[in-house]
């Protein structure tokens, strides 16, 4: 079987199995739950191995020094590029893929993962973006074999043929492809940042710590009062009348995200979801009031609806603010830890379908500031850091898809390099 038809590639790309390109293997060591230790011998487990293309050990798993005694044909090293031939989810979204492992320290296989020990006709870091191609991941999972837990047999794999070019192409293109890699790594740590940075934000300014300044340049003044949610918001309002065209807009569970944002919205006909749905408008603040969905941050802020309404899951609850009361200042308040984190210890119900009660939600008691327009300015604030992170997020989309088109042309010898100062 081939990775590529041979019209596909240049004339002089070779055309070899992967196997002829492995000096050696080494499998995984099948670990019990015994095996484990909070200290001892580090291990390479599955989830560790990123569709990306990444090796990600970011929690350290150890084995026994006993355990790794045992088992030394499977302790790796770094000459040895890492592969994993088995996946635990059945459509393989990492079956074959191939990562690159730097580790000064020595590791042991778990269960699945590979060893592979390339000789010098082909490039670790050219085989690892080879794996990531759609060609390629269309192949593997072409020939895994299994249901709950699929694999690919050795010699399969090692039998299957790549086409690639000669290693200064190779090489060449493994390059232009880190330089992306770095690019994208960079704009990551930048979200990361910024996100960091916002959230030590909301802790100051919705909490009144940290004071900003009015519009004529003075420090906003005044004690902050305690209130409850109720006090300032219509929790859970009634639903609005149906519009003139009859179309409203309707947001499922799925379509809000885990970091509060509103993904997509469907349109749909007002008899089709008016009994049955949570309603909503323009401008309220929707939480998810269901375990694991509540814990995990899902919700938004809901703007842009159709004719101004919409209906929805009915695991929200509405928050809608009062008069005198800025609707986005309410919307960060609902993502405050504090919120979040009562909300999951007073959450009722068995275990499985807990919710948040309209009760907590109704009577949580928070501070804030004295005026509306204070509340204005700290809703500004933070509406500026999201619009920050949401531009480097769109920034990272770019560069990722950038990156894979340019993979899919260079891999494929549809686009050729130049490899010292001659175009191939």
């Amino acid at each position: 079987m081939r990775l590529l038809a041979k019209e596909e590639t240049p004339l002089d790309w070779t055309s070899k199995k992967i196997g002829s390109y492995v000096l050696g293997h080494k499998g995984g060591a099948a670990l019990r739950p015994s095996d484990f230790s909070d200290v001892g011998f580090p291990v390479i487990p599955k989830k560790a191995i990123q569709p990306t293309g990444e090796l990600l050990i970011e929690s350290p798993t150890y084995c026994t020094n006993e355990f790794a005694s045992n088992n030394k044909r499977s302790i790796v090293d770094n000459s040895y590029t890492i592969t994993t031939l088995r996946d635990l989810v059945p459509t393989g979204p990492t079956i074959g893929t191939v990562v690159n492992f730097t580790s000064e320290e020595k590791y042991i296989l778990s269960q699945g993962i590979y060893g592979l020990k390339l000789n010098d006709d082909l490039d670790k870091k050219y085989l690892s973006y080879l794996s990531n191609t759609s060609f390629y991941r269309k192949v593997m999972q072409r020939i895994m074999v299994g249901s709950t837990q699929v694999h690919i047999r050795t010699p399969e794999y090692l039998d299957l043929e790549i086409q690639i070019p000669p290693l200064p192409e190779q090489q060449k293109i493994s390059n232009i492809l880190s330089t992306w890699d770095k690019a994208i790594s960079t704009t990551e740590r930048l979200i990361e940042n910024s996100t960091q940075q916002k959230k030590a934000l909301m802790q100051q300014l919705l909490t009144g710590k940290k004071r900003l300044l009015d519009d004529n340049g003075e420090r906003f003044a005044g004690e902050w009062e305690e209130v409850k949610l109720e006090d300032i918001t219509i929790v859970n309002p009634k639903k609005p009348s149906q519009p003139e065209d009859s179309f409203v807009s309707f947001i499922p569970m799925e379509a809000v995200s885990e970091n509060a944002k509103l993904i997509k919205q469907e349109i749909r006909k007002y008899e089709d979801v008016s009994k049955g749905f949570t309603a909503f408008m323009n401008q309220d603040v929707v939480v998810a009031k269901i375990t694991p969905c509540f814990e995990n941050g899902k919700g938004a802020f809901v703007d842009d609806l159709r004719n101004g309404i919409g209906f929805g899951s009915t695991e929200f609850h509405v928050l809608r603010a009062k008069r005198q009361n800025h609707p986005r200042f309410i919307y960060y308040l609902s993502l405050t830890n504090d919120f979040r984190g009562r909300g999951q210890l007073n959450m009722q119900g068995s275990a499985g379908h807990k919710r948040v009660t309209t009760d907590y939600v109704k009577l949580y008691k928070f501070l804030v500031p004295p005026t509306y327009k204070e509340q204005q300015k700290v809703a500004t604030v933070l509406t500026n850091a999201d619009k920050e992170i949401e531009l480097l997020e769109q920034q990272l989309a770019d560069l990722q898809q950038e990156k894979k088109a340019l993979m899919q042309v260079l891999l494929t010898g549809k686009r050729r390099v130049v490899v010292d100062g001659e175009a191939i």
